[in-house]
């Protein structure tokens, strides 16, 4: 499974980074210890530009309580437009999350989790996600059951990760409802229930989630859940690997998947 990246504001949900999970569309993709489906998304690179939509810029002030400290720390996180300064970045978050942008608490929490920029340390990275969860943050739901999937920072219990993703995918973090796929597809915390995953799959697609395009994509090349249709395969191949999806592209140039 994959962990979202830090969060884009203009784009948040109630990420993914790519979440991951600091939440892409909306956290971390920081998630190591599973991979989504087919895909070596484990050593992927943070999702780049980041919105600017409230106008942040290196070196200019920040309001925390609006969600600017965020976006701004998210610039930083990645290296959006300024020079990437983790530290800085999860500064930025903390100051986000304390005067109570769920946003940047659940992007702390994937600072923490993979110790970059503030100290590694899982369990309050866990508590970071399971804030920002409790206050309705769908991306911070996702990030929480990615934990309890990997057991990071909390035990493993695999049918609570499971509700949480969908608990998260029913909020509308799209990355949420691809990791929930993959879980149906590999019965982890729930029954294997191939077609539910593959409608998942379509579902984040369709959200925009291009790691979900490649899933329903090597669906449809199997038969797996859903008609066997090389076609359609071939179609949202390439529409992933567009978007700059590798293991796409090598199914597109017929190396797999």
């Amino acid at each position: 499974m994959t962990r979202r990246s830090h969060v884009n504001a203009s784009a948040t949900t109630a990420l993914v980074t790519d979440g991951r999970r600091h939440p892409r569309r909306g956290v971390p993709r920081a998630f190591a210890a599973l991979v989504l489906a087919a895909i070596a998304c484990r050593s992927a690179p943070p999702p780049a530009p980041v919105s600017s939509r409230r106008g942040v810029s290196e070196g200019s002030t920040c309001s925390a309580a609006d969600g600017g400290c965020t976006d701004l720390g998210v610039r930083y996180a990645t290296g959006a437009g300024v020079v990437r300064d983790p530290a800085r970045a999860a500064a930025l978050f903390a100051r986000a999350c304390a005067a109570g942008d769920l946003r940047g608490c659940a992007d702390l929490g994937v600072s923490h989790e993979r110790g970059d920029g503030a100290p590694l340390d899982q369990p309050r990275a866990a508590a970071l996600y399971d804030r920002a969860c409790r206050g309705g943050y769908a991306p911070g739901c996702s990030n929480l059951g990615l934990a309890y999937l990997g057991g990071l920072g909390v035990a493993r219990d695999l049918g609570k990760g499971a509700a949480l993703l969908a608990r998260g995918c029913a909020a509308g973090d799209m990355l949420g409802c691809a990791n929930l796929g993959v879980t149906y597809r590999d019965g982890e915390g729930v029954a294997i229930d191939l077609a539910r995953a593959a409608a998942l799959f379509e579902q984040a697609c369709a959200g925009g989630e291009l790691d979900a395009c490649h899933l329903l994509a090597v669906a449809h090349a199997r038969g797996d859940g859903v008609v066997r249709d090389p076609d359609k395969a071939d179609a949202l191949f390439r529409r992933a690997c567009a978007g700059g999806r590798q293991a796409s592209c090598a199914a597109v140039d017929g190396a797999g998947p």
